[in-house]
Formats: C-alpha cells, structure tokens, sequence
C-alpha cells in the first residue's frame, strides 16, 4: 500500500535510499510516498518543487519486489496527492517507457 511517508519516517528513507544506491537527498518542503509490504519499505519517491515546479526525484523499487505494480501504485498516489493542485513534472533519463509511466499518472515532459 501507497502512502505520505511522515517526517518521523525520513530515516528509514535515507536508509532505503542509500541502499539502493540513490544520492539524492530529502528537501525541506519534499512530500515524500512510499510503498510498505508489512512494515517493510519496499518502494520510494519525492515530490520536490524546483523554481515553481512539482517534480519527482528518487523513484526507487527494492529489486525483488519490481515488476509488481509497486511503481503504478506509487504513482496512482502521488496522482491523488497533486490532483486539482496543478501540474508536475519528471525529468526521465532512462528510458521512454519509464518517462511514459509517469505520463499516465499525470506528469508532463519537459525535456523531448
């Protein structure tokens, strides 16, 4: 299950973040979703805001558990935290079909 990850939480997801070998730090002003199986921290991504604009950073997945959904379900609740507040977007480096999820729940490209 997809949820707002409390501030009291932020620990546990540098720890995931660093396991998972991500650099990127939490931000004042980052509303961080995560996906828990149980107790466990399974998948994670930020909401930062750059210059104005609602970006995600830090979308990470435990290996053994991609290919599950974990991401859609991610996303389909960071859809319903931005829903109505206005638009977001990802910078995708990887691959189109990647840039192309985060479409579907609502981000806009801003890099062709």
């Amino acid at each position: 299950m997809a949820s707002v990850v409390p501030g009291s939480e932020f620990n546990r997801v540098r720890e995931f973040y660093r396991l998972t070998g991500y650099t990127g730090e939490i931000q004042f002003g980052d509303v961080v979703v995560g996906a828990w199986r149980g107790n466990d921290l399974v998948g994670v991504v930020r909401i930062a805001s750059e210059e104005g604009v609602r970006v995600l950073r830090g979308m990470r997945i435990l290996p053994e558990f991609q290919r599950q959904g974990i991401g859609t379900e991610i996303l389909g609740e960071v859809r319903l935290l931005l829903d109505g507040i206005g638009c977001f977007a990802t910078r995708c480096n990887h691959a189109a079909a990647l840039a192309a999820r985060h479409q579907s729940a609502g981000a806009e490209s801003l890099i062709p």
